[in-house]
């Protein structure tokens, strides 16, 4: 009871602020004017920021995972010299957690291939190649032929190279694709066969470290591109195929997870507003606490760094530090105005100035932090 009731008085003057001289309270209301237009300002400066990062990440992912058009025509030549589809369904059998600083992604895969008997000699298989990543090996599982039609089962264990977007680290979107293209030709060089995935399934358990796994296909899809041969340029057509998993990283708890040491480090500067006593100088001490929490937020954002891979442009997390330190600032600044509010007007005029700084130090903070979270 005893615990409380301090607690109670931590929180609790005798005076209002509306009991305050005009001058004191005119003052006062001066300071919380200039801190709430200074936050409402910067939340809605860094909110515009967030807006065009999720944009620009939602820009690349959708590109990749919608099919591009090109000229029907150019379809048709392209069709007319490659005539031999080898149907593919792929089986994925297990892919490795996401790690946002490693340069690829183990994934083990199946391919079951169907094909005429005649288009591969010596009963071998479609060779296949890995556009984004390396083959380790491979492994043949059955080969059955059934009128003149083979179907071969093959497992693969690669390497992919992976393509993570760290701006929006913790609540970032990654996607994980997997590119298969033919690597032969048959012997007389001509009527190239190439893959065509009619089936896509995704077996493996490890769907990611707090990535939760929100889509997953496949892409097939002719493709045309522009070379220049001397002084003219000549267009050239492919046949993709990309199967891909979709994972969004969205999630409360690893958003706290990963911001708590952040908000702890902002606690720390907001709740040293609440020391001030009626005798003594103890108020100034509080800089030293107000202090220590820059030091808490450096080492706290450095650790977060460490995870994720290093980015040119302006992150979340790069935002998020941001925004802590014009808190941990502006609560300096607030000590300062104490001071002076003590020293020139009286304890009381001081009190009532750190408790009102507090609920709006506390109530910004909070808000921008979920505003971060239902924009992303």
């Amino acid at each position: 009871m005893k615990i409380y009731q301090k607690v109670v008085n931590v929180f609790r003057h005798d005076v209002g602020l509306f009991d305050l001289p005009v001058q004191h309270r005119n003052k006062i209301l001066q300071s919380l004017l200039l801190v709430n237009v200074f936050f409402i300002l910067l939340i809605l400066a860094f909110s515009l920021k967030i807006h065009h990062m999720v944009n620009y990440q939602n820009g690349i992912l959708s590109k990749h995972l919608s099919a591009s058009s090109i000229d029907e025509s150019a379809n048709q030549r392209f069709m007319a010299r490659y005539t031999k589809p080898v149907y593919t369904q792929v089986f994925l059998h297990q892919t490795r957690l996401i790690d946002q600083k490693a340069e690829f992604m183990p994934i083990d895969f199946g391919l079951v291939m169907t094909y005429p008997e005649s288009w591969i000699s010596n009963k071998e298989f479609p060779q296949i190649s890995l556009d984004n990543g390396t083959i380790l090996s491979s492994d043949e599982q059955f080969r059955q032929v059934k009128d003149g039609i083979v179907e071969v089962g093959i497992m693969y264990s690669t390497n992919v190279f992976t393509n993570y977007i760290p701006d929006m680290y913790p609540l970032d979107n990654q996607l994980i694709v997997i590119s298969l293209s033919a690597k032969d030709t048959n012997e007389s060089n001509t009527n190239y066969y190439y893959f065509k995935i009619d089936e896509f399934n995704n077996g493996s358990q490890n769907r990611g470290r707090n990535y939760r796994l929100v889509k997953d296909g496949f892409i097939n899809q002719s493709e045309s591109f522009s070379v220049q041969v001397g002084p003219e340029y000549k267009t050239f057509y492919d046949y993709s195929n990309d199967c891909y998993l979709f994972f969004k990283h969205k999630n409360i708890s690893t958003y706290l997870k990963t911001t708590q040491y952040i908000i702890l480090s902002i606690l720390i500067a907001v709740f040293a507003l609440l020391i001030n006593p009626r005798s003594g100088d103890s108020i100034s001490g509080r800089i030293s606490v107000i202090g220590s929490s820059v030091f808490s937020l450096a080492t706290n954002v450095f650790q977060i760094n460490t995870l994720i891979r290093a980015s040119s442009g302006i992150t979340l997390i790069d935002l998020m530090s941001a925004f802590a330190g014009a808190v941990i600032l502006v609560c300096f600044l607030i000590t300062s105005r104490s001071i002076r509010f003590k020293d020139k007007y009286g304890y009381d005029a001081s009190k009532i100035h750190d408790l009102w700084m507090f609920w709006l130090m506390i109530f910004y903070p909070l808000a921008f932090f979920v505003i971060t979270y239902v924009q992303a």
